[in-house]
C-alpha cells in the first residue's frame, strides 16, 4: 500500500532521481534510514527504472514526430521498426490505431523517409504530428 509519504518521496525522485538520500530525508523531515528503506521498497514495487531525460535538440535531433498507425489484420510491428535508431518510445494503442511511435530526427527529410518505411512495412491509416513544444515532461506527481 502506498501512502502520502511514499508519494512525497516519489515526487522528489521524479524531479531529481539522483538526489542524495540525506537531502531527500531532510526535505521531507524524516530520518535518513526511513527514507532509504522507503526508496528500497519503492524500487522493488513501483519504480520501474531510473533514466535521464535528454535534450534531443542539443544532440542535433530537433524534429520530434509522433506516428499513429495500424496494420491490416493481426500483423505486428517489425523488429526493424521497433529498434530503429529514431524511435524513442513505442506504444500499443486502441481506438483506431494499433501503435504510437515517438521519434526524433535530424531533419524533416529523415522523418519523411521513416514515414515511407512505415508504408513499405504495410502500415495503414498513418497519421503523424510534429511536436512543436513540450508543455510538460516527467514532473512530480500530485
Amino acid at each position: 500500500m502506498i501512502n502520502k509519504a511514499d508519494y512525497e518521496v516519489l515526487s522528489l525522485l521524479r524531479r531529481n532521481a539522483r538526489v542524495k538520500i540525506v537531502d531527500l530525508a531532510e526535505e521531507l523531515s524524516m530520518p535518513h534510514s526511513t527514507a532509504q528503506l522507503r526508496i528500497r521498497r519503492l524500487q522493488k514495487t513501483i519504480i520501474h527504472k531510473t533514466c535521464s531525460v535528454l535534450n534531443f535538440s542539443i544532440l542535433e535531433f530537433p524534429v520530434r514526430t509522433l506516428y499513429l498507425f495500424s496494420f491490416p489484420g493481426k500483423k505486428r510491428l517489425s523488429q526493424e521498426l521497433f529498434t530503429h535508431c529514431s524511435v524513442n518510445n513505442a506504444y500499443r494503442t486502441t481506438t483506431g490505431f494499433d501503435y504510437c511511435l515517438d521519434c526524433y530526427f535530424r531533419n524533416v527529410g529523415e522523418s519523411n523517409k521513416f514515414n515511407e518505411q512505415l508504408e513499405k512495412e504495410g502500415c495503414k491509416k498513418i497519421s503523424f504530428f510534429f511536436v512543436t513544444e513540450e508543455l510538460k515532461v516527467e514532473e512530480s506527481i500530485p
